[in-house]
């Protein structure tokens, strides 16, 4: 692993998230991790795989995604994987190992769970990372929506006799000729799909709604059952934060900026799909706010767009949003409550790429992020990494004394802390704290910076 790769894996955060080794543009391995930093680490030692020696040799450049949660960097990876096809990815190509759940493409449709991927006319939703909760989703759909459960092929010339789901009332019987109109089955169907895209909210209703019916009547192992049904649809809603968010295509757009350095991330959903994050590094003046260059960002970067979103997802509106969108046509729209922890995911990688942009730029390899944002803030050319703080303590006019203590590449360096005894016969904490601020720079090493604590000093 050459040097470039191994500084960015020390300076991996301890995230879940998704990682790609990389050569030039192409994506040569998709990984993710529970924690990036451990996991990344991992590669730094000698491989046992050839396949992964091979990787490293080969291996130019390293890019990292953050998630919320390793339940998303599982599904991330694998969407990452379908698109990108790495050459070096062996155990997740095979996407039959994950449970879909699977509707047909006929007159009247069917739902259920499959691992095949190659079966014909099917519409597919996921893959999911828990089967079992797939399952018992599924079997709540079912419940909900009467969509039909059998492997008849509809319609048919063979007298079909309906069976018990019909009797119970969880299927409307296409399977009859005439119980059931096909126009009325498919605008169930449809439901379903909206169901499967996220669009819980009305569904969730209904199941707590009945789940309080039955436990007023009384009737506490059916609201059991549908308590088991709304949790688990509200797990499954959770695990389907990266891999099914909404049915729009949209962008998820924020900028972060330090100084006068800023970065514009956009992370792109296609019908429901987070498939990719794209960054860009924006040069901004120091007077320049968010929110403008937000605007300006979008107004260059999506005049320009071959194949724009349906919408573009901010976190808060702007000047003149209105006559941007009449210009771009473009629905731009600040997050719903659903969105905002895509928002967040954005702002974090945001923030970890523009750090790491300004430190390989100043020279440093590996520092805290609040000495980078230090350095912006005053307009320094290089991450400080020495920097000490002074303050001044008295007891009633006597025993006054001056102290400095020391922060050295990333941590405090106690051997590095100084204590002054005042010698002046100084009556306030400003020329005090001039005495041993003269005293301290008459010392080597000089600090890159000095904070003092002296209220009007």
């Amino acid at each position: 692993m050459n040097n470039a790769l191994r500084e960015k894996v020390e300076s991996a955060p301890h995230s879940p998230g998704v990682y790609l080794f990389k050569s030039g543009e192409e994506v040569l391995y998709v990984g993710k991790a529970r924690d990036l930093k451990n996991r990344l680490k991992n590669y730094l030692t000698t491989p046992e795989d050839p396949r992964i020696a091979v990787l490293l040799r080969r291996a130019n450049d390293l890019e990292y995604i953050i998630t919320n949660s390793e339940e998303e960097a599982l599904l991330l990876e694998a969407n990452l994987i379908k698109i990108h096809k790495p050459r070096y990815n062996i155990r997740l190509k095979d996407d039959k190992k994950y449970p879909f759940i699977k509707i047909t493409n006929e007159r009247f449709p069917s739902i259920s769970l499959t691992r095949n991927l190659k079966e014909p006319g099917i519409t597919i939703f996921g893959p999911y990372v828990n089967a079992q909760s797939v399952r018992r989703t599924i079997r709540a759909i079912r419940k909900i929506f009467p969509i039909r459960t059998c492997k008849y092929k509809l319609p048919s010339n063979r007298k079909i006799k309906p069976c018990i789901d019909y009797q119970i009332g969880k299927c409307l019987a296409p399977c009859i000729e005439g119980r059931v109109s096909e126009e009325v089955y498919n605008n169930m169907v449809q439901n379903v799909i909206r169901f499967l895209k996220g669009q819980t909210s009305e569904i969730i209703k209904e199941l707590e709604e009945k789940m309080k019916e039955a436990a007023a009547k009384l009737e506490f192992e059916k609201a059991k059952i549908y308590r088991d049904e709304l949790l688990a649809i509200t797990k499954l809603s959770k695990e389907q934060a990266v891999s099914r968010i909404g049915g729009e295509n949209k962008d998820v757009c924020v900028v972060y900026r330090l100084g006068k350095s800023a970065i514009a991330c956009i992370l792109k959903i296609r019908e429901g799909i987070l498939v990719d994050r794209e960054s860009y590094f924006l040069e901004v003046l120091e007077h320049d706010k968010e929110e403008e260059i937000l605007k300006e960002f979008i107004v260059q970067y999506y005049s320009s767009a071959s194949n724009p979103p349906d919408s573009v997802v901010i976190d808060k509106d702007f000047e003149e949003i209105d006559a941007v969108k009449s210009a771009l046509k473009i629905n731009i729209r600040t997050a719903t409550d659903e969105e905002r922890k895509l928002i967040e995911m954005a702002y974090e990688n945001a923030k970890k790429e523009l750090e790491e942009e300004i430190a390989k730029k100043k020279g440093a390899k590996k520092v805290h992020p609040g000495l980078i944002e230090l350095s912006e803030l005053l307009h320094m050319l290089k991450v400080p990494e020495r920097v000490e703080a002074c303050d001044i303590s008295q007891l009633f006019g006597d025993e006054r004394v001056g102290s400095f203590v020391c922060f050295l590449k990333n941590r405090l360096s106690k051997s590095n802390y100084r204590k002054y005894k005042i010698k002046g016969e100084y009556i306030d904490d400003p020329q005090m704290i001039y005495e041993v601020v003269k005293r301290r720079l008459d010392d080597q090493p000089l600090p890159d910076v000095i904070i003092i604590d002296g209220g009007i000093t």
